[in-house]
C-alpha cells in the first residue's frame, strides 16, 4: 500500500499506510477534511475528496411489514370501542333533579292542588284535598319549606331594615328571592315535575 501523510497545525505527519489513515478518519481522530498527500500527487488534498477515503454510509435496510399474528380460537375477541353513553336526563343528575318518578295519573289529577302549595300558608291545602297523593304531598313539603324560609327571611329583613342605606336594598332582594321561589315551585308543579327548590328544597319535613 502507498504511504500517506496528513497535514495538521502546519505540520505533516506520516507516513501511514492507507488502512491506518482510514481508521483514524473513521474513528474521528482526524477530521474528514484533513489535508492528505502521497507520492505521485501534485498537491495536498482534503481527505474527503480523495477516492480512497470517501466513506459512504451503509444502505438503510428496507422496512418489512410483518403481518399480525393469527388469533387463536382460545384468544379473547378484541374489544370494540364503546360508544359514549347517552347523556342522561339533566333533571335526574342535577342538584335540583326530581326526587322521585311521579305517577302520570297522580300528576294529572293533582297538578292544580300541588300548585296551590306555594302560596305560603296554603301548603296545607294539598294535604287536605289529596291526602293520598304522593305528588301533592311532595309539593306540600316544598311549600312548607318555602313558608319556613320566608318567615326566617322576614325576621332578618325586619332587623336589617333598621340599618341605614342597605335596609331598603335588602328588603327588595328578599322579596325578589321569595317571589322567584314561588314562581319556580308553581312552574315545577304545573309541568308535573317533582323537582326540589334550589338550596332549600332538599329537606323532607312531611313524612
Amino acid at each position: 500500500m502507498s504511504n500517506w501523510f496528513y497535514a495538521q497545525d502546519s505540520q505533516h505527519q506520516g507516513p501511514f499506510n492507507e488502512a491506518e489513515l482510514k481508521e483514524m478518519l473513521a474513528v474521528g481522530k482526524l477530521p474528514r477534511a484533513v489535508l492528505v498527500w502521497k507520492e505521485g500527487m501534485e498537491n495536498w488534498a482534503a481527505a474527503d475528496t480523495v477516492p480512497e477515503f470517501q466513506f459512504r454510509p451503509p444502505p438503510i435496510p428496507s422496512r418489512q411489514t410483518t403481518p399480525p399474528p393469527a388469533r387463536l380460537a382460545s384468544d379473547p375477541a378484541p374489544q370494540e370501542k364503546l360508544a359514549p353513553a347517552a347523556e342522561s336526563d339533566p333533571d335526574a343528575n342535577s342538584e335540583t333533579g326530581p326526587a322521585y318518578d311521579a305517577d302520570p295519573d297522580d300528576v294529572a289529577r293533582n297538578k292544580t292542588v300541588a300548585m296551590v302549595a306555594y302560596f305560603w300558608v296554603l301548603f296545607l291545602v294539598p294535604l287536605v284535598v289529596a291526602p293520598n297523593s304522593a305528588f301533592a304531598k311532595y309539593h306540600a313539603n316544598q311549600g312548607l319549606i318555602l313558608f319556613i324560609a320566608s318567615l326566617i327571611l322576614m325576621v332578618a329583613d325586619s332587623v336589617l331594615r333598621l340599618l341605614p342605606l342597605i335596609g331598603f336594598g335588602v328588603n327588595i332582594a328578599i322579596w325578589a328571592i321569595l317571589v322567584a321561589y314561588v314562581i319556580l315551585g308553581i312552574v315545577n308543579a304545573a309541568r308535573g315535575k317533582a323537582r326540589p327548590l334550589p338550596i332549600i328544597g332538599h329537606y323532607k319535613l312531611l313524612l
